[in-house]
């Protein structure tokens, strides 16, 4: 299995995914950040904004999470699975809870806007990532490399 995926906003991995949530009733793509920085896959509050997540019906995360920019009021989005396109159809990776970054307000300020949704790695970690800029290669895939 191999999901491919492409260079974006600075020279940056990224992959696209449909975000599938029934209990919501979500359904729609996301480009997400390879971030091997990142503990977990985190949907952005741009990104949850466009999905309509409901976060008055999550999980509140307690004490939030930290990362470069300091902590951030964080939900858990029950029962999500990430569906990537791959050449002989859609992989797809369940989650039973995903992360979700809480808006500080209704409208979002211009940081906010700016934080991408991140692919983390409790995914990535169970998957061998290869990159290179050079020729445009960013892909994931569940073979075993040797090199």
């Amino acid at each position: 299995m191999r999901i491919r995926g492409y260079y974006r906003q600075l020279d940056a991995p990224y992959m696209r995914a449909k975000i599938v949530c029934k209990q919501f009733g979500i359904e729609k793509t996301v480009n997400f950040l390879v971030d091997l920085g990142a503990a977990a896959t985190i949907i952005g509050p741009r990104d949850a904004k466009r999905l309509r997540i409901p976060y008055n019906q999550l999980k509140l995360v307690e004490g939030g999470v930290s990362g470069v920019g300091g902590r951030a009021e964080t939900c858990l989005m029950p029962e999500t699975q990430l569906v990537f396109r791959i050449e002989t159809g859609n992989f797809e990776a369940s989650f039973h809870h995903l992360l979700v970054l809480e808006p500080v307000a209704k409208t979002l300020s211009k940081d906010e806007r700016l934080i991408p949704s991140l692919l983390g790695r409790d995914f990535l970690n169970q998957m061998a990532l290869l990159t290179d800029k050079r020729q445009n290669l960013v892909l994931i895939t569940d073979e075993f490399l040797t090199v």
